[in-house]
């Protein structure tokens, strides 16, 4: 079965922490600091390949999450108060159960986890963060080692998923689904070292997200 599925964040929220280190007469300064934290990402567009019949199914999905944005109750990061991250792919393996309720409607309950990949391009909060700390490191000359991370970064997300499904004709149904995803993930990291001092700063979000699913399912 082919399901083309179109996600709403309900609700997201987390916490954004802040974690820095520094030794020595370091020519910069860190922070340590968590900021509770308001997940903006709206959308989330997905296609799962589900294999199997009533009442056990296994699959894998493709979901593209544009536009993730988070919103720190204090401004802890570069630019405004709504930080656009860049966008966001999984690809989950699936398992769950369906529960016929009469011929037309069942219910279903689905398990998932899977990479998290966050794409921090484009101009975005964690992309204008490695700019700024590459330019410092550029701008001081008593640097001997500097490394701003990269911008891709990756973690792991499981979640739930429960609801209904309906028949809506020969091989195609309609499904809504409630879904909860967790989300764990370092999104910026810089080290440097010079003279007789090292420094290190980080910061990495965890949360979880509330999601509205409609789908249309093909096959079956």
């Amino acid at each position: 079965m082919v399901n083309f599925r179109f996600g709403w964040n309900v609700y997201g929220a987390g916490t954004l922490t802040f974690e820095g280190a520094c030794s020595g007469g370091c020519p910069m300064g860190v922070t340590n600091q968590h900021s509770d934290t308001a997940d903006r990402t709206r959308m989330l567009l997905g296609l799962d390949m589900l294999f199997g019949r009533e009442p056990l199914v296994i699959g894998f999905g493709l979901w593209f999450m544009p536009h993730v944005t988070i919103e720190p109750d204090r401004g802890v990061i570069s630019g405004g108060s709504d930080k656009n991250l860049g966008f966001e792919f999984t690809p989950p393996l699936i398992v769950g159960g369906i529960a016929p309720l009469n011929e037309r409607v069942s219910l279903s309950l689905r398990g998932f986890v899977g990479p998290q990949i966050l794409f921090g391009g484009g101009d975005g909060a964690i992309e204008q963060d490695v700019d700024a700390y590459e330019d410092f490191c550029d701008s001081t000359s008593s640097i001997r080692e500097c490394d701003t991370g990269a911008e891709t970064r990756l973690g792991l997300t499981p979640g739930l998923a429960g609801g209904v499904i309906v028949g809506a004709g020969p091989a195609v149904s309609i499904s809504g689904d409630l879904m909860v995803q967790y989300t764990n993930l370092e999104l910026f990291s810089f080290e440097a070292a010079g003279s007789g001092w090292s420094a290190r700063q980080s910061y990495s979000y965890e949360g979880v997200r509330f999601w509205l699913v409609l789908g249309v399912g093909l096959g079956g």
